[in-house]
């Protein structure tokens, strides 16, 4: 099975960004939208999920989106962020390798997002 993961940092403040809500969504070559899970990241900030392979494949794209304005809006940064211009950072990507780990590492802050990932694992 495919494994989502993902490290979010608040630039505000240099925290982990625990609580951020984080969805995953499929989307078939006909453009119909499934909610494959939805989530938040622990307290480090992490994300872990497994994804049924049954998901995968048929020429699905999917988009992982991680809710910037919530997590701000709620105080989920010491600091005091003022009024944040971005609601989510979304990332549309595939998943061919059906037991590999795609790891999504996150910089957010209330005005934008900085996002990289390595090759898949």
């Amino acid at each position: 099975m495919p494994i989502i993961s993902s490290h979010l940092l608040s630039t505000v403040d240099g925290s982990h960004a625990a609580g951020v809500p984080v969805r995953l969504v499929k989307i078939d070559s006909a453009g119909k939208r499934a909610t494959v899970f939805e989530t938040r990241t622990d307290e480090g900030g992490r994300l872990v999920e497994e994804v049924d392979s049954n998901s995968c494949g048929g020429g699905a794209a999917f988009e992982i989106s991680f809710g910037l304005a919530e997590y701000f809006a709620s105080g989920g940064s010491q600091a005091n962020c003022g009024n944040g211009i971005v609601s989510e950072a979304v990332i549309r990507f595939s998943m061919t390798a059906l037991e590999a780990r795609y790891h999504f590492p996150l910089m957010i802050a209330p005005n934008g997002y900085s996002a990289w990932w390595p090759d898949v694992e």
